[in-house]
């Protein structure tokens, strides 16, 4: 028997359903590889071409080997198909691990491969004994040692009854169970025979079948309708606020609390409940999420401040700033240290330099603000001319008044005072004070007389 460990995984099209940042495919694979495997092949049960071509892209993404059947076939006979990347190898004993138990960890199927090379098994399948054992095929075991895999359609009253359920993943003594697959039946049904026909054929040539009993009933959960899809994220979400919470991390409703596998937060940090937390953000150390704050692709410094609401996406927060509520950061924006935003401010693709202040209704596209600016409530940079996004510069030391608009593209130099309700359309020196609006005009009585006339004119309408 060969001790290389190769692993064959049959992927279908839910294979690449997003769970927490990751599918159950590359699940599949790193449980593989974590319990030893040193080849992974997956096997890509696409129902048409572009089903495979997705499959196919997903595990060259993650480094696999990819074998394509004719057609789509049950998780055994997949597993056959695979048969060519074992040449040479048919003395091997690979697990077959179908990419729908994200849940699966790599020490289940340590223990499955020690059970299995134990008992000399041709086949050994993994299975578990669950308080609804309803969608699953039965385990009957005989008085004899004798085991037989009974499906769930068309079994008994006595077999349905049985709580040892089997799953689609084991391991195979792979030349002795492929050629049993592929003796089986060739009629119309044999696209459907799956493990319990491969079990009959060994039982019934004197090998050894076996069923190894997981410890953990709870990572056996099939990804097959959406309600499984929740559990599963449940189980997951779980399992990731375990681990941050056993790194320092304070997790103040880990029911509500849902954190992609890859994010990492720094010790000392708090994330308060319903935050959703996505994709390759990094948190650091003693920095503080409030409540309803989503964040994805973030990159967030120590002893920041992120408030209430806010939305956060492919942006970098470095350390001491302040942020929130209700602000919102687009991708390509900076947050130099201890610079403040506030509350209903939106900044894309702007630098915003350490320092700096935004603290109401303001929008920054397409801009880079130097330190120590202050950007005062309602400042708009006017970036789009229907045609290009324009840049605004903004220089250290700035004070921009309330209510400004800059219509890019346009400098505010160093220093430099932009009064308040000013629209900017040209560059304003260093040191300078710029001022661009109306003249204010003061009619007295004009409003008193507007309403009279109003009157009148609504009394002659009435006549």
């Amino acid at each position: 028997m060969s001790t290389r460990l190769i692993a064959i995984i049959p992927a279908a099209p839910h294979a690449l359903h997003p769970l927490l940042g990751k599918t159950p495919l590359s699940f599949a694979a790193e449980a593989a590889r974590e319990a030893g495997a040193v080849r992974v092949l997956a096997v890509l049960n696409g129902r048409n071409a572009a089903e495979r071509a997705a499959l196919a892209e997903a595990a060259r993404r993650l480094g696999l080997e990819s074998v394509v059947p004719d057609k789509p076939q049950g998780t055994a006979a997949a597993a056959a198909s695979a048969r060519a990347g074992l040449a040479g190898e048919e003395a091997s004993d690979p697990p077959i691990l179908p990419a729908v138990f994200p849940l699966l960890r790599p020490e289940t199927l340590v223990e499955l491969r020690t059970f299995h090379r134990k008992r000399r098994a041709g086949l050994t399948l993994l299975s578990a004994v669950v308080p609804d054992p309803r969608g699953f095929a039965r385990v009957v075991r005989g008085e004899d040692g004798a085991l037989r895999i009974i499906p769930e359609n068309g079994a008994d009253g006595a077999v349905l009854s049985l709580a040892e359920i089997a799953t689609a993943a084991g391991l195979v003594r792979a030349g002795l169970v492929f050629d049993a697959l592929r003796s089986g039946r060739k009629s119309a049904a044999a696209a459907g025979r799956d493990w319990q026909e491969a079990a009959a054929i060994l039982c019934r040539r004197g090998e050894r079948v076996e069923a190894f009993i997981t410890p953990r009933p709870e990572e056996i959960v099939p990804l097959a309708v959406p309600a499984d899809a929740a559990r599963i994220r449940a189980a997951l979400r779980d399992r990731v606020n375990l681990r941050l919470a056993q790194e320092g991390v304070t997790i103040i409703d880990p029911a509500t609390a849902w954190i992609d596998i890859g994010v990492r937060i720094g010790r000392g940090a708090a994330v308060a409940p319903f935050c959703v937390i996505e994709g390759a953000t990094t948190i650091g150390a003693r920095t503080r999420i409030g409540p309803f704050c989503h964040l994805r692709d973030a990159s967030i410094g120590d002893d920041v401040a992120v408030s209430a609401s806010t939305v956060i996406e492919g942006a970098v927060l470095e350390d001491r700033v302040s942020i929130g509520p209700f602000a919102r950061l687009r991708p390509g924006t900076t947050l130099r240290a201890g610079s403040h935003v506030g509350n209903f401010v939106e900044m894309k693709k702007t630098d915003f330099g350490p320092g700096a202040k935004a603290g109401h209704l303001s929008y920054l596209g397409d801009s880079r603000v130097g330190a120590d600016v202050n950007i005062g409530a309602g400042t708009i940079t006017c970036n789009y001319d229907g045609v290009r996004k324009n840049s605004t510069v903004i220089e250290a030391g700035a004070f921009i008044g309330s209510g400004s608009e800059l219509v890019a593209p346009v400098r505010i130099g160093r220093g430099a005072y932009v009064a308040a309700g000013s629209v900017i359309v040209s560059d304003v020196p260093d040191e300078a004070l710029a001022i661009a609006r109306g003249r204010q005009a003061v009619k007295e009585g004009w409003a008193r007389n507007r309403r009279e006339r109003n009157e009148r004119e609504k009394n002659r309408a009435g006549k």
